[in-house]
């Protein structure tokens, strides 16, 4: 239920039922001028509220997805670049190792998306710099932790 509306309309209803109750049709102007401003006060009522949401800014333009986003579409290579090479292995049930070799360089992605470690033999001197790494407790290491995530950049070239 709109608060204004059934309030202006009680208020109309309360000023005709006291007008009604009056002997004197003298009443009656001053309950049509009583009804008349409980009218213009409902209008500025509404009309405050219609200009606080058209007045309220808003954008045009589509926020990012949130949560998970599916993508569709089809991946082409542009003319003249070479194909990196790719391989990976399973390190137990929840943990992989990819390498992508490029021309220039060889970029290695190690994880372990599991809530057990897994063991490993941890990075050697070929894997390069360390990229980015999550939940590893130390450049050097013998059992991927837990939910940890670690990317190696070796033999890149700067252009």
């Amino acid at each position: 239920m709109h608060q204004p509306g059934w309030l202006s309309g009680a208020i109309h209803f309360i000023i005709v039922a006291i007008a009604f109750q009056a002997e004197s049709g003298e009443v009656w102007p001053y309950a049509l001028l009583a009804m008349s401003a409980v009218s213009f006060f409902a209008w500025v009522a509404n009309y405050r509220r219609y200009r606080a949401i058209q007045d309220l800014p808003t954008s045009k333009v589509a926020s990012a997805a949130q949560g998970y986003v599916e993508l569709f579409g089809r991946a082409e290579l542009l003319a003249g670049e070479p194909v990196p090479v790719a391989s990976w292995k399973a390190l137990g049930d929840t943990a992989l190792e990819v390498v992508w070799r490029f021309p220039g360089g060889t970029l290695r992605l190690v994880a372990n998306l599991g809530a057990a470690g897994v063991p490993h033999e941890g990075p050697s001197a070929d894997w390069g710099l360390r990229l980015y790494a999550l939940a590893l407790p130390s450049p050097v290491w013998s059992t991927l932790p837990p939910w940890s995530v670690a990317l190696y950049l070796a033999g890149a070239r700067p252009r």
